[in-house]
């Protein structure tokens, strides 16, 4: 990477750009009453996603703007789709009544903020050169999923292609959206099983690493009073 230009356009890095014309497409393609283009575009989205990181690690492309690339994307990709979610599934016919009307709004809202909760934390430690995926985790679901590559983007994409059949099923396209959440049902409570193993040790690492810090703050503090008290018995001899 001899300049700045080469390094913001590598080829993981084009990948990743081709993710956001897809998130931004969502909302117009759904707007205009392209339910089945939206799904497409998820599902491309999230191909290109599993793709990226494969070649950045294979051809030695991998940076931090492209962690960070990657990550936000990601972000913006759930918003953007759990959007287009609650309006499909705020007055639909095909879901059953408590997946509708403003309580399931305001349960995708929870679940959104709980994500961005997560992403923050995950950013927390991306900027410290550390990332939640090198970590060793006890369950052994959590260990498989994050220590076999297949494994990951299996799990991942249906966990995504789940969100893509709940979207078509509250827009109407039944015989494609019930049948795919009856194949991705299982992996999704796999994937959230990952998620909520995952954020639950980031939120004690965080706990642990404040109390670090308050505790070296505390012997710092302790180390200049006896410096102070010292100096001034010296002062005083």
């Amino acid at each position: 990477l001899k300049n700045i230009a080469s390094y913001y356009t590598t080829i993981p890095d084009l990948m990743g750009y081709s993710q956001v014309v897809c998130v931004v497409l969502y909302p117009i393609m759904h707007a205009l009453g392209y339910h089945r283009t939206v799904a497409g575009l998820h599902v491309l989205k999230e191909v290109i996603d599993s793709a990226d990181g494969m070649v950045a690690r294979r051809i030695g492309q991998c940076t931090n703007f492209g962690a960070l690339l990657d990550l936000s994307t990601d972000t913006a990709a759930e918003y953007a789709l759990m959007a287009c979610i609650a309006l499909s599934a705020y007055k639909s016919d095909h879901l059953p009544a408590m997946f509708t009307g403003l309580g399931f709004t305001a349960v995708l809202m929870l679940w959104m903020w709980y994500q961005t909760v997560d992403v923050a934390i995950g950013f927390y430690y991306l900027g410290k050169g550390s990332s939640w995926k090198k970590v060793v985790y006890d369950c052994p679901v959590t260990r498989w999923y994050y220590t076999n590559e297949w494994t990951h983007n299996f799990l991942f994409n249906c966990f995504h292609l789940f969100y893509v059949a709940f979207y078509l099923q509250a827009s109407g396209a039944t015989s494609i959206g019930l049948p795919l959440m009856c194949m991705t049902v299982i992996p999704f409570f796999m994937r959230l099983r990952c998620m909520y193993v995952v954020t639950k040790s980031q939120f004690v690492r965080v706990y642990q690493d404040e109390l670090q810090d308050a505790m070296a703050k505390a012997k710092g503090e302790d180390s200049k009073v006896a410096a102070t008290a010292a100096s001034a018995a010296s002062a005083a001899g």
